[in-house]
């Protein structure tokens, strides 16, 4: 079961964007959040990831959140992996 949750705070205004076809359009909301982990303090970095919505939610988002702005996330955690145009491995 791939399932997470947790609260987190946006680092940046949520990115909208539309993809498709000119007769059917999705929108996509990009929003970078950062966890706080307690661990900080002690000299261990936050972790920050990508989250992705789509349809009728990512719409939504982008209306009403902004950096800063305080959300609880529920879904599937997926990883990117891709070779960079140097030939390096990349991860997000």
């Amino acid at each position: 079961m791939n399932q997470v949750s947790f609260t987190c705070r946006l680092t940046k205004d949520p990115e909208v964007r539309h993809v498709g076809t000119a007769n059917s359009t999705a929108s996509v909301v990009t929003l970078r959040v950062a966890i706080d982990d307690r661990q900080r303090s002690k000299g261990r970095p936050g972790l920050f990831l990508d989250i992705e919505a789509w349809g009728p939610l990512a719409t939504t988002c982008g209306e009403h959140l902004k950096k800063g702005s305080l959300v609880g996330v529920s879904g599937r955690l997926d990883r990117d992996e891709w070779q960079a145009k140097d030939g390096t491995p990349r991860d997000r």
